[in-house]
């Protein structure tokens, strides 16, 4: 069963297993602090707190906090390094929470503590006695073995999450003003949309524009770095910076090349390794020579050539000639750029695979359909159940096909309320967010809203009508 990622800076809850969902997960902290809610109600909420949700995202931490219910068990995952964000969050829920009923536990990892990256949060067992936290931790050489679903956004909000780290950063030192954002990503129905002011870095404080043209498209990752790291540099002049800066800089450099180049992951794989050919000092051999020969053409081809440079650097790395430090500098970038590479082609990897559950949803739903206008209405909801969870994997709420398929299964709920009165209850409630989708989500006619109000007249008639359907399973 599938879990839900969480990224750095946003939260994701879940209310039951809907959606064959099995839970929330993130990994990837250091200085951010990790909080796992968990309701009495079996209601659960995993958050990744970096400074910006600490301070400017406190209400989203209390309505996360809120929604799961009071009594509310809490875990806060932290680090040494991230004592500052644990502080500030907790002096903010303190004084915004007086009357939540809150059972906390703060986790600080020792020595061995540090190998623990992912962490796993589960529906808690309702009907054990022991009532254990459902939170697994997982070590940084593992991954927890279910699908991990990612918001179809999530590549171009977390660079910009990253990159804000430093560029902006005096900004906000200076105007004590940081730009607020939609921290929930997953509220259990869909994938909420993130506005397009997040996908791009808020740059309306002049030295914030100013640090952005100090970047340009088309450079090199050693470009990029290094002018980051001039950035840092500068920047410590004014704002303590306590981390190393060399592993500060690094992975911001790798969003921010991302993000410079439109995430174009072929033309950046080639342009890196192009400069390393080309760059990387030292005497050469003459089978450094050939080789930089060979390879020059086909990183200047217009297609993919991953595979294509990963068999010559194999073949290079093989030749039994002298090993110069110009040859092993070069394979030393090709394993990092290569890296890369791998890490930004998981996105694209995604996407592919949200674009054929969307094809498979669409076969699904003309089944569905058919079902729906031959009166198998069991049938019919059975199949708009699974083109349901398809669409919640992999669109954002904005998109009118969950809104249609919310509306086709509350149809097809209520002509089963007919004889099992004890669906009734779905209805209305897929109905119902349906409503919320076209009124609020995507932009409607007025007649598909009057659609769905009218459909649920007819549901507040039937429940009128079989009281009894009022005994039926909660949504």
């Amino acid at each position: 069963m599938p879990l839900i990622y969480v990224p750095q800076g946003r939260y994701a809850r879940l209310e039951k297993p809907r959606f064959e969902l099995s839970g929330l997960y993130t990994d990837a902290y250091s200085i951010c602090n990790i909080m796992a809610c968990v309701g009495e109600n079996g209601r659960i909420a995993l958050a990744h707190i970096d400074i910006h949700m600490a301070t400017v995202g406190t209400k989203s931490t209390v309505e996360m906090i809120q929604w799961v219910g009071s009594p509310c068990r809490i875990v806060l995952m932290m680090r040494e390094e991230g004592k500052l964000v644990t502080q500030i969050l907790l002096k903010n829920l303190y004084e915004r929470l007086p009357q939540q009923r809150v059972e906390l536990q703060v986790i600080r990892p020792g020595a061995d503590g540090m190998l623990i990256d992912g962490i796993q949060l589960s529906f808690p067992n309702q009907d054990s006695e022991k009532k254990e936290f459902p939170i697994t931790q997982y070590r940084r050489d593992t991954q927890a073995s279910e699908i991990i679903l990612h918001h179809p956004q999530e590549q171009q909000f977390l660079a910009v999450t990253k990159i804000e780290q430093i560029i902006g950063k005096y900004a906000i030192s200076q105007t004590m003003q940081a730009a607020a954002k939609e921290h929930r990503i997953f509220d259990g129905y869909a994938w909420e949309p993130i506005p397009e002011a997040e996908l791009k870095i808020h740059n309306s404080h002049p030295s914030t524009q100013e640090e952005l043209d100090f970047f340009k498209a088309n450079e090199p990752f050693v470009a990029v770095s290094g002018r980051l790291m001039s950035l840092v540099e500068e920047l410590s002049k004014e704002i303590k910076i306590t981390e190393d800066k060399k592993s500060f800089v690094s992975p911001i450099a790798e969003y921010l090349e991302a993000y410079l180049n439109g995430f174009d992951t072929s033309a950046i794989f080639k342009r890196n390794i192009l400069d390393a050919i080309e760059n990387t000092s030292g005497q050469r051999s003459k089978t450094d020579k050939d080789f930089q020969k060979k390879i020059t053409p086909v990183l200047q081809r217009k297609d993919d050539v991953f595979t294509d440079i990963k068999m010559l650097m194999s073949e290079y790395a093989a030749e039994p000639s002298e090993n110069t430090q110009y040859k092993k500098d070069i394979l030393e970038q090709h394993g990092t750029f290569s890296r890369h590479y791998q890490t930004r082609t998981e996105d694209d990897k995604r996407a592919e695979k949200r674009s054929n559950d969307l094809k498979q949803a669409q076969r699904l739903a003309i089944q569905a359909t058919k079902a729906y206008r031959e009166k198998h209405y069991a049938a019919a909801a059975n199949l708009f159940s699974e083109v349901l969870a398809l669409n919640a994997w992999s669109c954002l709420k904005s998109n009118p096909a969950l809104a249609i398929t919310y509306y086709n299964l509350g149809r097809a709920l209520y002509q089963l309320a007919h004889a099992e009165p004890e669906h009734l209850i779905s209805a209305i409630f897929t109905l119902n967010t349906a409503l919320i989708l076209r009124t609020h989500y995507v932009k409607s006619p007025e007649n598909e809203i009057q659609k769905i109000r009218e459909a649920l007249k007819q549901c507040e008639d039937l429940k009128a009508a079989q009281p009894a359907a009022l005994v039926g399973p909660k949504c």
